[in-house]
């Protein structure tokens, strides 16, 4: 969560004051709901209580859900100042849903236009529409935990997301 918190601020100074589109890539894994909420839900919160200006372009009411049919924007540039994608009960490995190639030939068209930020399926669909390699987890089709990190302030403050 810190380093999303920190990609976001930087999205949030370099992108334009638009709306952020909300791509939603299917229905979150069992128990979740019930425990957490929605995914859409867990963002906007997320980053209500993050104090980053990102989250006051984050509007729910611009979420395409993918997996149930609705369509991507064509050109979402000046429409959007940035795309999250979210994350889902699928894996990218599961070659059967039809909505998948047009949205990594979709995320690779428009990667340079506006930032584009995955979170855990959205992050491994970003791997794979680049021609990264994922795997499945071997303990089950998906997992959650939490990773403390330590952020050296110094060699962050010349990297590209943290500085």
């Amino acid at each position: 969560v810190t380093v999303s918190v920190l990609y976001w601020r930087q999205m949030a100074a370099d992108a334009p004051a638009l709306p952020i589109l909300l791509v939603s890539e299917g229905p979150e894994p069992p128990g979740i709901v019930e425990r957490f909420g929605e995914f859409d839900s867990l963002i906007a919160t997320a980053l209500a209580s993050s104090s980053v200006a990102a989250a006051a372009r984050f509007d729910l009411s611009c979420m395409v859900r993918v997996y149930a049919g609705d369509p991507l924007p064509p050109n979402p540039a000046g429409k959007f100042g940035a795309v999250l994608l979210s994350g889902s009960k699928y894996n990218v490995t599961e070659t059967h849903h039809d909505w998948l190639e047009p949205l990594k030939r979709w995320v690779r068209e428009h990667s340079g236009t506006l930032p584009i930020f995955g979170i855990c399926f959205g992050h491994q669909l970003l791997t794979v529409a680049f021609e990264g390699a994922v795997a499945p987890m071997e303990a089950g089709k998906w997992g959650g935990g939490a990773v403390e990190c330590a952020i050296d302030r110094s060699a962050a403050a010349q990297d590209e997301v943290f500085g």
